[in-house]
């Protein structure tokens, strides 16, 4: 298991490190505790958030456009 730092984490996933600890507190990252000061982050769960990020970007534009091109606006006089 490779760990790196939030440091790491954070320029992978091209975020801030105040987003990688929001990220840890709400379990969407896994930490491992070296030492009282030290944590660190499985890359592959990095890898997995990153992966989970790229597929509600790509579906989220999909069902965008196709909301947008359904919805219709009427205006009355």
């Amino acid at each position: 298991m490779e760990l790196i730092t939030q440091r790491e984490a954070a320029a992978i996933l091209n975020v801030s490190i105040r987003t990688i600890t929001r990220y840890r507190q709400a379990g969407l990252l896994q930490t491992v505790k070296i030492n009282n000061k030290t944590i660190r982050i499985p890359k592959l769960s990095v890898e997995k958030l990153l992966g989970e990020s790229i597929w509600h970007k790509k579906h989220k534009s999909r069902a965008y456009k196709s909301t947008k091109a359904d919805t219709t606006s009427t205006l009355e006089t």
